[in-house]
């Protein structure tokens, strides 16, 4: 999937180096590692409404 749209976060600078360090650990960059977590995220909430019979995830295509 192609990364198209920038998301801007702010971190403590402690949170930054934290999560800069994981991320280097991981072999991943710091944006590379935040996607995968957006993503992971995004796909557990989708299926845990889905699994309730919820969904209130929408398409933002219709």
């Amino acid at each position: 999937m192609a990364r198209s749209e920038q998301v801007m976060i702010r971190l403590s600078p402690e949170m930054k180096e934290k999560f800069t360090e994981i991320s280097k650990q991981r072999g991943m960059s710091v944006s590379a590692m935040a996607a995968f977590l957006i993503g992971t995220f995004v796909q557990d909430e989708e299926s845990r409404h889905r699994d309730s019979g919820r969904n209130r995830v929408e398409d933002p295509k219709g």
